[in-house]
């Protein structure tokens, strides 16, 4: 697989603060990758993240819910390789990669419908 096509790459997520550093921050914390579903309205704002584990803490959109949590990014990996190993064109989880903002995405603004 390019390496292109991976969700994590070591440059991703080079602003992304590690995990528990910004628990003080509320709604003033700020997702620097964002991750997205090709088959719902899915989103994923990273907001913390091991590099040793792969765990990111993220605020996850869903069908107008909202819920902050840790997810596996190798799983999300995994699930898009095996679309791939079974020639789907197109995998069903992506990074954003063009329409990040420098400074992030303020999540209190997400929690409001400011931000999608």
């Amino acid at each position: 697989m390019a390496k292109s096509n991976k969700l994590w790459m070591k440059t991703a997520f080079n602003k992304v603060p590690k995990l528990y550093s910004t628990e003080n921050q509320g709604d003033n914390a700020r997702a620097f990758v964002k991750f997205f579903s090709n088959f719902s309205d899915r989103r994923d704002y990273i907001l913390e993240y091991d590099p040793e584990e792969g765990i990111a803490f993220a605020l996850t959109t869903e069908n107008g819910e909202q819920e902050l949590g840790y997810i596996s990014i190798p799983e999300m990996q995994e699930v898009n390789d095996n679309f791939r190993k079974h020639r789907f064109p197109c995998p069903p989880i992506q990074r954003e990669m063009h329409g990040t903002p420098k400074e992030g995405y303020r999540i209190g603004d997400v929690k409001e419908g400011k931000i999608y």
